[in-house]
């Protein structure tokens, strides 16, 4: 698998690795950062290994420019965008969501990505073709998955083919794999690796077989289509959730139909389903952060109105949480 990252506007190559000369045991953890002084500053962190590419790249472009995207080898791609307003050129041009996972599958396949200038940040998790069929194919629940089955009989398939919102879960698993330690045993973090791919893999199943499929909800294929992309939104921007007019704007449905599709099919309220989100991501912080960072990290302008939040969701302090929780 051979994967490279160039900023045309700049001839500016962000990375150029070849995973193909790895031994099956070696793991490479690195760091890049490349800075234009009048166009922008890049840091991307690879973890590499023969069989799995993680990228995390975060851009703070002062203009509009053009990432060369390029993938050699039969490969899987896991992309999401959590920042940034981006777009795949093509015959017809594809925008990245925010919040939206992206799969795609293709022997080779080379992206010119536009972005505008703004702050950008993507996840791409790339895994090779062969390591992917064998990693599931003892899974109980694979045979009914339509992604795995469209991988194995080698059908190629394109960005937006299948794309779901990021759920809390998947977060949460992206970010282990982010964090893991690749400098430590070797095998150990393998299998952890294998653990979380099984499992950021099932929990995608579970998101396109599940409640957003149901056929007795009273809004419209169009609206459904409009209420996931509120929703992946939201997931993406619960630090700083926009209000339910911006957010009305942003995915192009009036405000009582948003407001009342959301509730219909989530089976809340948006105000509470962005309290979930945080509340969440809330259980998790306090394990490593004091309640103040908690708080701001959350996005939270008053640390007692977090703590009073909390303690309404959870019936107790984050302290008390934490304590529990240990």
């Amino acid at each position: 698998m051979e994967i490279s990252s160039v900023i045309l506007e700049e001839n500016c190559s962000m990375f150029k690795e070849n995973t193909g000369n790895y031994d099956s045991k070696d793991i490479i953890s690195k760091r890049i950062k490349k800075i234009k002084k009048d166009a922008f500053s890049a840091e991307s962190t690879l973890k590499l290994s023969k069989f799995i590419s993680v990228i995390y790249t975060n851009f703070d472009l002062k203009k509009k420019v053009t990432d060369k995207f390029s993938i050699t080898g039969d490969t899987i791609m896991i992309s999401c965008v959590y920042k940034g307003d981006s777009t795949v050129l093509s015959k017809r041009s594809k925008n990245l969501e925010l919040g939206q996972v992206f799969l795609t599958y293709s022997p080779e396949s080379t992206q010119y990505i536009k972005m505008p200038a703004s702050k950008t940040r993507y996840v791409c998790i790339l895994l090779q073709t062969d390591y992917y069929l064998n990693l599931l194919k003892n899974e109980k629940w694979i045979k009914n998955d339509s992604f795995y089955k469209n991988v194995g009989l080698k059908k190629q398939i394109s960005l937006g083919q299948f794309s779901l919102p990021v759920g809390f879960q998947l977060q949460q698993i992206v970010k282990d794999l982010l964090a893991c330690n690749w400098h430590s045993n070797t095998d150990l973090q393998l299998d952890f690796f294998d653990l979380k791919l099984k499992e950021l893999f099932l929990q995608l199943h579970h998101q396109n077989t599940g409640a957003d499929h149901d056929t007795n909800y009273t809004v419209s294929r169009t609206s459904m289509e409009k209420l996931k992309k509120a929703r992946a939104f939201l997931m993406a921007n619960y630090k700083n959730p926009p209000t339910i007019k911006a957010l009305s704007r942003i995915i192009l449905l009036n405000e009582v139909e948003l407001k009342k599709g959301f509730k219909e099919v989530y089976g809340k309220t948006i105000r509470a389903y962005i309290i979930e989100l945080r509340m969440n991501s809330a259980s998790q912080l306090i394990k490593d952060h004091s309640v103040n960072e908690a708080a701001g990290i959350l996005g939270y302008k008053s640390v007692p109105h977090f703590i009073k939040s909390f303690k309404k969701y959870y019936g107790v302090t984050p302290k008390q949480f934490s304590t529990y929780n240990r």
